[in-house]
Parts: structure tokens; sequence; C-alpha cells
């Protein structure tokens, strides 16, 4: 997928909210201008502010910079536990949250219910395991999210089991972190990575959510407060899975499938 229909498909229609606002209040100021001519000067502030936003938007697309201004950011929503919200305008990822709560309070915004159909829908057009993804989404919907949390757990590593197969040749498959590990080495080495292409940033974002996730568990000793592969799936888990923790992962399992249209790999 080129990064021109990468903008079509994932960037404009998130422009689409500003620039319908935009016409209501073109609309609004007409009406109000033909009557009270002087309170035109109350929208100053309105203008000035969504052309600040339309231009934090539009200004990386043009020149080209959007990777260099982003890249950091996008890694550091990955860091939180959260990748790409396609329900949420892109410029979401623009801005660093203070604080791991801050994060998951935006993002939440735009996961309701609605949304999360969208998602499972979204999920059921990829090559995955049809009851498994059934049996994931009984789970979340029954507030069994542990139970939930294995499932979708178990089918990012299969895509990164089944990666390793059908790319390139090794002797031996790895799991846990060392198969993220084997996938970065993969993708750096394979030429296929523009760091200058937009969808260089749904790359970084993936592959941080996925070596946190994946993080050795150091002989269990301490466990980590990002959710982590291996205390869940060896019940060594003190934590209680949340819903939120839940659809993190429905998100990272469908943004992975979306990396390997993108960068045309197989998993």
């Amino acid at each position: 997928m080129s990064d021109s229909d990468l903008t079509k498909k994932y960037i404009i229609p998130n422009l689409k909210p500003f620039f319908e606002q935009m016409g209501e209040m073109a609309i609004s100021l007409n009406k109000s201008f033909s009557k009270f001519g002087k309170i035109i000067l109350q929208y100053n502030d309105m203008i000035e502010q969504w052309s600040q936003r339309i231009s934090t938007i539009i200004k990386p697309l043009v020149d080209g910079t959007i990777v260099e201004n982003y890249k950091s950011s996008f890694e550091e929503w990955g860091n939180y536990g959260w990748t790409i919200i396609e329900s949420a305008p892109i410029s979401l990822f623009f801005e660093i949250p203070q604080t791991q709560i801050d994060a998951d309070k935006i993002a939440l915004r735009y996961l309701k219910k609605s949304e999360l159909e969208l998602l499972f829908k979204d999920l059921y057009t990829y090559k995955i395991k049809k009851l498994e993804l059934d049996e994931a989404i009984k789970c979340f919907k029954s507030s069994c999210y542990k139970a939930c949390a294995m499932i979708v757990i178990s089918m990012i590593e299969q895509k990164l089991l089944n990666f390793q197969d059908r790319n390139g040749e090794f002797d031996s498959k790895k799991v846990g972190g060392k198969a993220v590990s084997r996938f970065n080495t993969y993708m750096s080495n394979s030429g296929g990575i523009d760091e200058k292409s937009i969808k260089y940033l749904l790359y970084c974002n993936i592959t941080v959510f996925l070596k946190k996730l994946f993080e050795s568990a150091n002989n269990f000793k301490d466990e980590p407060d990002f959710l982590n592969r291996n205390f869940i799936m060896h019940g060594m888990t003190k934590k209680k899975v949340r819903r939120k923790d839940c659809i993190k992962l429905f998100l990272a399992l469908k943004n992975f499938l979306l990396l390997s249209e993108f960068y045309n790999f197989k998993c």
C-alpha cells in the first residue's frame, strides 16, 4: 500500500470532521453577520484555533516531515499500550500524554461499544482463526478478561510464528520476545522500511508495543506494570486483567495484520 493510498484511506477521512465543523461555523457566521455585524468579532479566537489545528495535520503531510516530527510520539503511545485507533483522528497520536492514566482516558473516548463492534467486524476480514476470535470476543463481552487476553495474546504470537515460517529461512522458530526481535531484525534488513514513509509510524508504534508485551519475565521476580505475556500465559500474574487491557490487545492484533498489508509480509 503506497503512502498516497494510506493517506486517502486513513488520514483524509479523519480530516472530514474538521472541515464539516468549519462549514457549520461559516454558515453560522453568515447568518450572524447579516443580523449582527459586530458579532463576527466573537469568532476570531475560534477561527484561529481551527486554523492551527488543521495546520498541525496538513503541514507535515505537505512538507514530508510527519515521520520526523511524530515518531517519538507514536512510540510513546506504544509504551502506554495503545496502537493506532482507526476511529480516532490521526492527530491524536501527535501529542504524548503525560501519564498512563491520561493515555487510557484519551484512547477510550474513541473506543465505545459501537467502535469496538467495528473493530471486531474488521478483524473478521483478516486471515485469522475465526473460532478463536469468536471465543475471545465472547469472553470479552462476558467480562472474562483474563481468558480473553490469553486467547488474543496467543493469536498475536501465532502470527509471529507464522511470520518465521513464511518469510526467509530460519533454522528454528523463536517464541515470545525472541520472536519479536527476529521480526524486527528481518524488517530492518529487508530493505523495505522507508523511515520517511507515513506507514513507518505504524511500524514504530506496534513494534514498541510488542516488545513490551513479550518482555522477559526475568525469572518472574517482579511483574511489570505493562501487560506481560509471560506472566499471564504461565499463570504467574498477580494483577487483574482489565477490560482496557483486552481492548489494547484486540487493537494490537488488528494493527499487526494491517502492518503485514502495508509491508507485504506473510503471517
